[in-house]
């Protein structure tokens, strides 16, 4: 169900936009970090300067055994999540994948590998993660997300 709210992320002159693809091939990471020990899932995290200058922070959740080497579509086996413009520490907006691919290289708990391909954000309510019924689009053409420590 796609919730009535206003779409679209506030640029710093306080006017509602949607912003254009912000994370392009290689946007430069600034941080990285493991997630909570959820029971039978991996999750981490990572921060990256977008190609608008702006740190966002790209999120992906996986079952601890969801198979390594082969895409995953956005289907409950993997979560990927942004959070656009956190760079003064408030969330503007946050998008989930509604489509496009996953492929682990690794996971375990101590660390988790993959490429993103072709992943297809749609802008969601932040607190409860409910599509925003008008909301704004982006795109990640190809990312490689990798944080956390080696896997045994």
């Amino acid at each position: 169900m796609a919730l009535a709210l206003p779409p679209g992320c506030y640029d710093p002159q306080g006017t509602m936009e949607c912003p254009g693809r912000f994370l392009g091939m290689t946007p430069v990471v600034i941080g990285e970090e493991m997630g909570s020990r959820e029971v039978g899932r991996v999750s981490g995290s990572m921060v990256l300067q977008g190609d608008d200058d702006r740190l966002h922070a790209v999120f992906l959740k996986t079952w601890a055994d969801a198979p390594i080497g082969q895409p995953l579509r956005m289907n409950g086996v993997v979560f990927v999540g942004v959070l656009y413009d956190v760079t003064g520490g408030a969330v503007t907006s946050a998008f989930l994948g509604a489509a496009g691919t996953v492929t682990l290289s690794r996971r375990c708990e101590a660390g988790l590998g993959a490429t993103l391909e072709a992943v297809a954000l749609r802008e969601v309510d932040p607190t409860t993660e409910q599509a925003i019924d008008g909301g704004c689009t982006s795109t990640i053409a190809s990312l490689a997300f990798d944080v956390g420590e080696p896997c045994p």
